[in-house]
């Protein structure tokens, strides 16, 4: 799991878990689990969590070597 000593939020360990599987799977989902992250209307969003999936894979792709 990564660290995140600087993370001053009562959800530090969610969000380093959610991050940790985000790389793992190359999506964000588990990030739309923790409670008061996301208003609650944008996780009910289907349009909006794929939108956000691929947002963030393009970022990640572009900054992967080769």
């Amino acid at each position: 799991m990564l660290q995140t000593p600087d993370v001053d939020d009562p959800r530090r360990n969610e969000l380093a878990a959610a991050a940790t599987e985000a790389i793992a799977k190359n999506e964000p989902s588990a990030f739309f689990n923790i409670p008061g992250l996301f208003p609650p209307a944008l996780v009910e969003d289907a349009a909006w969590r794929n939108r956000l999936n691929r947002e963030l894979k393009a970022i990640r792709n572009a900054a992967e070597p080769g």
